[in-house]
């Protein structure tokens, strides 16, 4: 989600789920705004001609089994590359899991491929943040150090096409609940710090035959830094946390792009579903924005 500084619009690129032949698919997709809050999908039939179009608002063909893990606005690079996304694709026939692509765009319509095997090889899973590190003069990218391992890593680029190493830098710990996972953990730099919205997958514990992979929720942590590299653990209640039984964030909530508002407050947007990990039915998926006060983080 971002404004064009120009204009004033809003436009929000996302993902949406449907169903295929092959099963679960995933769209990219893409829908504008005149103010942050009221939201409509953008019809894109005119200016791209995809040739597996789903939906009147796709940005880019399916292409089988892939998700993007986030978009990334970065105000460093020149126009044609101002909007970078993360996608984790599983083709056929190829060893050792997924490719990690990095897709780039000046207007979130328009991609092109910038390279494959990109921030780590095989990809992990998403999500995948980035946000320019002031402190270490480098962009930093949180992704999961391979698919099913639920932890936070980091990896650093200058330019977009060389990568640093992998480095653990968040893991669960004493304090956590029993088997609580790390899922993601977008990335806010705010004044003097470093603010990380950080996903926790609370697992079903009475049955290990699914815990892994179906049941329990997944709410938001803080975390904050003073270099953007080494993380401090807050407080280990909720920073966003589920709705009750029924509300659109109930089962999972993903925060992923926050805007400052004229007057410093914030708006924090997540996805968000009815279910629990790994059984939403068709329809129970949502886009949720929330609000904060400026200065709203001394919560920590």
């Amino acid at each position: 989600m971002f404004r064009h500084e120009e204009s004033g619009i809003w436009r929000m690129v996302y993902q949406t789920a449907l169903t295929g032949k092959g099963g679960l698919l995933f769209a990219q997709v893409v829908a504008e705004s005149t103010d942050g809050l009221e939201w409509r999908p953008l019809d894109t039939t005119v200016e791209l001609d995809l040739p597996d179009r789903q939906v009147p608002h796709q940005i880019v063909p399916i292409k089988g089994q892939k998700e993007w893990a986030s978009c990334f606005v970065d105000h460093r690079a020149g126009a044609e590359e101002r909007i970078k996304a993360f996608e984790s694709t599983f083709p056929e026939g190829v060893a050792g899991g997924g490719l990690a692509l990095l897709l780039v765009s000046p207007d979130s319509i328009h991609w092109m491929l910038k390279s494959d095997g990109a921030w780590q090889q095989p990809t992990g899973d998403p999500g995948v943040f980035a946000f320019w590190n002031e402190v270490r003069q480098s962009y930093v990218i949180h992704t999961r150090p391979a698919v099913l391992d639920r932890r936070i890593a980091a990896v650093e680029t200058v330019d977009w096409c060389s990568y640093s190493e992998e480095e653990l830098v968040i893991h669960p710990d004493g304090l956590d609940v029993p088997l609580t996972e790390p899922y993601g953990m977008p990335t806010l730099p705010y004044e003097d710090y470093f603010i990380g919205l950080l996903w926790l997958f609370h697992t079903v514990p009475w049955d290990p035959a699914i815990r892994r992979f179906r049941g329990g929720h997944i709410d938001c942590q803080l975390a904050y830094s003073l270099d953007g590299w080494h993380w401090f653990r807050g407080l280990r209640d909720p920073f966003i946390p589920n709705g009750v039984p029924g509300e659109p964030d109930s089962g999972c909530v993903y925060p992923g792009s926050v805007a400052v508002q004229d007057d410093g407050s914030l708006l924090i947007y997540a996805s968000a579903c009815t279910y629990e990990h790994g059984i939403p039915p068709d329809g129970s998926g949502s886009i949720v924005v929330y609000h904060l006060r400026r200065d709203g983080f001394c919560f920590l």
